[in-house]
């Protein structure tokens, strides 16, 4: 569903930059599919793979993840970002062990309250020194992104997903900023824009069975049709089946 190329993941890995960091933690992890790529990553180079922790707030994740690193000395936490805590034993997370935070395409599901949030406890958790890398949605355009927000909330709601609809804010980049630096982190060290593509087709097919696609389909479209600045500047592209 999400439309992040393999070379993006790469990249991101290059710049959480393992072989110089002897503790990593996976924040907002899900299943902990950039843990693997990490694992890769290492293993690829000859680079021993650093102190890997995943966290994520879905115990069903977090056992997904169990299952897949058992026997690997990966530690995984089922807890909460924002309150720095397990959630099984509401033991607190400790401050200042990690030299790396990474999170792939998870801080646009908390409320820009829970995002600061975020920032402040991710500034608590890194050492000294120590380096947070986000993969994420940074928006210029304030119409463009409110354009956006409209159309996921379509797709949230169709889908089933409350929670998404009630709590994910996509950020603009004075935004993210103010948040990151009321934080405490300094200017960011590597800023590189990303390519990302969302196909309908796609989400169509994940989340709907084949009878409900068309209608998913004519409702999201809509919801496009609608978003007038994101076609203006060529976010949005329709296309015809063969």
């Amino acid at each position: 569903i999400n439309g992040f190329p393999e070379q993006l993941i790469e990249r991101m890995i290059e710049l959480v930059d393992p072989g110089r960091a002897s503790t990593v933690l996976d924040a907002m992890a899900g299943d902990g599919n950039l843990t693997e790529r990490l694992i890769r990553f290492c293993a690829a180079r000859g680079i021993g793979l650093p102190r890997t922790t995943v966290l994520d707030y879905s115990s069903v994740q977090i056992e997904l993840a169990r299952r897949k690193f058992g026997g690997m000395g990966i530690e995984c936490i089922w807890g909460d970002m924002l309150t720095m805590t397990s959630r099984d034993g509401a033991t607190a997370l400790p401050e200042g062990v990690f030299d790396r935070v990474m999170i792939k395409s998870g801080n646009h599901e908390l409320r820009p309250a829970d995002q600061a949030i975020l920032y402040r406890n991710i500034f608590r958790l890194l050492k000294d020194g120590g380096l947070f890398v986000n993969l994420g949605f940074l928006f210029d355009d304030e119409v463009e992104r409110d354009e956006f927000r409209r159309i996921t909330r379509v797709q949230d709601s169709l889908a089933g997903l409350r929670g998404m609809v009630k709590n994910r804010h996509f950020a603009t980049r004075e935004e993210f900023d103010a948040a990151t630096e009321e934080a405490g982190f300094r200017e960011a060290v590597v800023r590189e824009p990303i390519i990302y593509t969302l196909r309908s087709d796609i989400a169509a097919r994940h989340y709907f069975p084949p009878e409900k696609r068309e209608a998913f389909e004519t409702i999201l479209q809509s919801s496009q049709v609608k978003a007038r600045t994101l076609r203006r500047h060529g976010r949005i592209r329709f296309s015809e089946e063969a």
